[in-house]
């Protein structure tokens, strides 16, 4: 919860174990505080030791399987956290804490929801949806939990937000393909034209050996370097639209981590139209000095750089764009801590005795909290957050 259930919290903690006899070496009470000590140091290997060592005696104590998780949490080992917590709830005799082991698995399930939000909306989605079970969980056994019902309202919105951005990928996957479409259908009219181009290349070249009028080749020549400088032109209009559609498609900056993507389909279609360019504008140049024979070759590599890109266009696509982070009352963030913090040990009856710490005061804490970092902890998201119908 908040700060001041941290204090609390410790007074408790530090109270029942004054009250626990040390017998020679050191009781899993004294490893657990020392623990909790190591914990709020930030010295979490040094804490998960000590949490281990108090389980050889305590093998099926639900608190340190929940200060296991608070480790785990900490050292953003999610998946660990998470059957950490699962454990502590499952052992767990005590309501409380089973409660603080479901909110903090909420609090686990929105982390990896988190970390899904860049590369994998459905995951993103599904995570956020497990985190609300889990916070309803814990409000089930705890009704004093209120910063639960808090959270799932958040998640909620976070929820809506991005089934909003899924439906904007998708429409503007849909405008993309359209594109796409439009510039295969002008790519294999420019394949058309050129195939064209050598086919009057040769028709002409033959005419001209076998003693055909001159003025009458010469017209021709001149008309089919015309016909060739248009088609230039034109590949290098649609290679222009290509890197435009390219650039609008590129996702966001990837983390350190991830590898470089693969050149996308549309970038080696660029590519192939630069070459297709190249060569129709070598062909033009000896068109223009009615070279015919000079020309083919150039004819020809432009009219294959043309399929060539034809079949990169027509190929498998590059991922979705992607988008940003969130804002969440949450019990292991950095100001709303609720039940994240360590536990005393599991003692049998005398521990069943220990009075519930109040929370009505910390949730108050919690959404103050909240009401500060709403907008510097709010994810950049097209359009925003829309209200949540309350029996959505």
């Amino acid at each position: 919860m908040g700060r001041s259930y941290h204090k609390m919290l410790l007074n408790v903690v530090l109270a029942f174990a004054a009250q626990t006899p040390v017998a020679r070496g050191q009781s899993p009470a004294e490893l657990i505080e020392q623990g909790n000590a190591a914990y709020r140091a930030e010295k979490y290997e040094e804490a998960l030791a000590l949490y281990e060592k108090a389980s050889v005696d305590l093998p099926e104590s639900a608190h340190i399987y929940f200060n296991r998780g608070n480790v785990y949490y900490r050292q953003g080992d999610y998946a660990k956290a998470t059957e950490a917590y699962e454990q502590a709830a499952l052992k767990s005799k005590d309501l409380p804490l089973e409660a603080r082991s479901k909110y903090n698995l909420g609090n686990t399930a929105f982390r990896e929801a988190e970390r899904q939000m860049d590369s994998d909306l459905e995951k993103a989605l599904k995570a956020c949806e497990r985190s609300v079970r889990h916070y309803q969980a814990a409000l089930d056994l705890d009704p004093a939990l209120s910063d639960a019902a808090t959270n799932i309202e958040i998640v909620r919105l976070r929820i809506k937000a991005l089934l909003d951005e899924q439906k904007r990928r998708q429409e503007e996957q849909a405008k993309q393909q359209q594109q796409q479409q439009q510039m295969m259908q002008k790519l294999q009219e420019l394949i058309r034209r050129q195939d064209n181009a050598v086919a009057t290349n040769s028709a002409v070249a033959q005419a001209q050996k076998q003693g055909a009028d001159p003025r009458e080749t010469q017209q021709k020549t001149d008309a089919l370097a015309k016909e060739q400088k248009q088609l230039r032109d034109d590949t290098r209009a649609l290679a222009d639209q290509l890197q435009q559609q390219s650039a609008a498609q590129q996702p966001q900056p990837q983390q350190p981590s991830q590898q470089a993507p693969a050149q996308s389909p549309l970038d080696e279609a660029k590519r192939q139209l630069d070459n297709a360019a190249t060569a129709q504008d070598a062909a033009t140049q000896d068109l223009a000095r009615r070279a015919l024979e000079e020309a083919r070759p150039a004819q020809d590599r432009a009219a294959a750089a043309l399929k060539k890109a034809a079949e990169s266009l027509a190929g498998p696509r590059d991922g979705q764009p992607q988008a940003g982070e969130q804002q969440q009352q949450e019990q292991g963030g950095e100001d709303a801590q609720a039940g994240e913090q360590p536990e005393q040990p599991e003692q049998g009856e005398d521990e069943q005795q220990m009075q519930a710490v109040a929370l009505d005061e910390d949730a108050r804490d919690i959404l103050e909290d909240e009401k500060k970092n709403r907008d510097r902890r709010r994810i950049p998201m097209q359009g925003g957050f829309r209200p949540v119908e309350k029996d959505w």
